[in-house]
């Protein structure tokens, strides 16, 4: 198993890389009810409504219960045990914020990822059409 997961995760690394970004890797969802689970519901409820998301309204949207769905990942998609992450280093030198990737490359690396993935454990079918 641990090869599996090294595998996987320098697949992450380099298809991040490939992207233009600095860094890559996977992260842990915090279980439910642990203390990490509830650390962003407890700071990004009231950041929102301190008005700090400016005009960024999809920070502002909620679910049918009324959670903000950026909050915690377990509101936005509650069957979530694992997340790509990936970061680019703003203060560099040169400023890299809009550098991009070509098209074809992004394609490319999603679809590895996404392949990856399904072989590892099938997505849900509300995120398969995606």
């Amino acid at each position: 198993m641990m090869s599996e997961s090294r595998s996987i995760f320098e697949l992450v690394s380099s298809a991040g890389r490939d992207s233009g970004f600095d860094r890559a890797g996977i992260a842990a969802v915090p279980a439910p009810g642990t203390p990490e689970d509830y650390e962003e519901l407890r700071n990004f409820g009231p950041w929102v409504e301190g008005g700090r998301a400016g005009e960024m309204e999809y920070l502002k949207r909620r679910d049918e219960a009324g959670l903000l769905l950026r909050s915690s990942l377990r509101v936005a998609m509650p069957w979530a045990r694992s997340v790509i992450v990936c970061a680019t280093n703003y203060n560099c030198g040169a400023a890299r914020s809009i550098d991009r990737a070509d098209p074809e490359t992004r394609k490319r690396v999603l679809k590895e990822l996404r392949e990856q993935a399904l072989a590892e454990q099938p997505l849900p079918a509300s995120i398969q059409r995606l």
